[in-house]
């Protein structure tokens, strides 16, 4: 289909979701292609850091629908082909870990008010009336949740886990909506349990292996030790033999 084509189902809500990936690719491509042109229009999307494209200004300007998620997910390459040319033609700097990683709990952060901002917007709950880390960010990577082992390092951050924390009360005091996750999570915490005393369970075992394994090496030196004195004194017999039969 032709971009008009795209537009067109889009706006009559007959658009599939891989027709309205291509659409987004197209408005993201052409906006990209114009940044690289024209440095001076990246000013507004350039993160305060000056070292990224922020994710969040670029999905409003395409619009369709598309959110920062949908960039990071499926067109990070694209994002950082076009960062690549800015950095080149020093629009924007290069990039530390420190400053990637603040840029990410920025994201985060701006996802969750998004959300708190929306008094219908469904938290994920556990079996603890708390808010449910991994699925929400599950959520937020717009992955499922059988892909997710456990939520990203920034969730553990100070920031996040602040305003995790004010979920949480606003959770038990009933002044969010819900989505009941208790059954899954009792789930993961039994096995999480079971897999911690198995652990627990191989680490006793390998270290009382490695106590037999030191107690035989020592018996395995004294026993050298004695066959050594064995060996010193039966040379020392056979010499004595030796000359002995010299004598005569």
């Amino acid at each position: 289909m032709t971009r008009d084509e795209l537009k067109e189902a889009y706006a009559n809500e007959k658009i599939s979701k891989q027709q309205l990936g291509q659409l987004r690719r197209m408005e993201l491509n052409d906006l990209l292609d114009s940044l690289v042109s024209n440095p001076n229009l990246a000013t507004p999307y350039i993160n305060k850091n000056g070292n990224k494209l922020v994710l969040k200004k670029l999905a409003e300007k395409v619009g369709y629908d598309m959110e920062a998620v949908n960039i990071s997910q499926s067109f990070k390459k694209l994002v950082e082909r076009a960062e690549a040319s800015l950095v080149i033609s020093s629009s924007i700097s290069t990039d530390t870990d420190a400053v990637l990683r603040q840029q990410n709990i920025d994201e985060l952060k701006d996802w969750l008010d998004l959300r708190i901002n929306d008094p219908t917007y469904q938290w994920p709950v556990n079996n603890r009336n708390k808010i449910y880390r991994r699925v929400l960010w599950a959520f937020y990577l717009d992955t499922p949740l059988s892909e997710i082992d456990k939520p990203g390092g920034i969730m553990n951050t100070k920031e996040i886990q602040n305003i995790l924390s004010i979920l949480d009360v606003k959770v038990v005091r009933g002044e969010l909506k819900t989505l009941d996750y208790a059954a899954i999570s009792a789930l993961e915490e039994m096995s999480d349990t079971m897999q911690s005393k198995a652990i627990s369970k191989l680490t006793a075992e390998t270290k009382e292996l490695r106590e037999k394994l030191t107690m035989a090496n020592e018996e395995v030196r004294n026993l050298r030790h004695k066959l050594k004195i064995y060996r010193a004194r039966d040379d020392a017999l056979l010499h004595e033999d030796i000359k002995g039969s010299s004598i005569y």
